[in-house]
């Protein structure tokens, strides 16, 4: 089990599907969290005839999943398991407890709590376009925390602040598809890399994905 999942269900039918899962998978389970008194947190991903994807979530667990138990469960790990190379965080737009201060103050403890050198990860999603300064709030202070940054062009978008930004200068060395790629999205990254993230995983649906990494 090189896997561990740390999360919190609730004791329903929803968190018992997915604990089967990860066990299915060969991931071990002795991080989770099991809530008494909460459900699950629940997502339905529709599928649009134009090919564009939906998301309606009910946080359940996630409105009241904090830092320091978190952060508990993480103090679970062994000493050989504290070797864990890597820790990837999902989705801190959609936990209110893990936002901003706390998500950079909880990142920075579990790096304390994982082998010399563990890459920090966070995927995004939840990413909400109608409040962009609230989406940039959540997420900003916590971004010198962070090693990997996965999101999507819109989500780059909204978190950028790019508007006041110029565009970047393209250059030929870097073997960029200007077709794919601009200068204003390269702006956007950019961004994202002065605020302190290190390596930013661009999805770009069927156009591929931009990977930029810090001098």
């Amino acid at each position: 089990e090189n896997v561990h999942i740390l999360t919190k269900v609730g004791p329903d039918f929803a968190g018992n599907t997915l604990l089967e899962f990860y066990k299915r998978a060969g991931a071990s389970t002795r991080l989770v969290l099991t809530d008494d008194s909460a459900r699950t947190s629940m997502a339905v991903l529709p599928i649009f005839k134009n090919g564009k994807r939906g998301c309606f979530v009910n946080l359940a667990c996630n409105d009241g999943f904090t830092p320091d138990e978190l952060l508990g469960q993480l103090d679970l790990l062994d000493v050989q398991e504290s070797r864990t190379r890597a820790f990837l965080f999902g989705y801190p737009h959609l936990m209110p407890r893990m936002q901003g201060e706390s998500m950079r103050s909880m990142l920075r403890s579990a790096r304390k709590r994982l082998h010399p050198g563990a890459l920090i990860g966070v995927d995004l999603n939840g990413v909400d376009g109608s409040d962009s300064a609230a989406a940039r709030d959540a997420l900003a202070p916590a971004l010198s925390e962070i090693d990997v940054l996965h999101l999507n062009e819109d989500e780059v978008k909204v978190l950028s602040c790019s508007s006041s930004d110029k565009p970047a200068k393209l250059d030929e060395k870097d073997a960029i598809d200007t077709d794919t790629v601009d200068a204003e999205m390269l702006a956007q990254v950019e961004t994202l890399h002065k605020q302190g993230c290190a390596v930013v995983l661009l999805s770009l649906g069927s156009k591929g994905a931009l990977v930029s990494v810090t001098p």
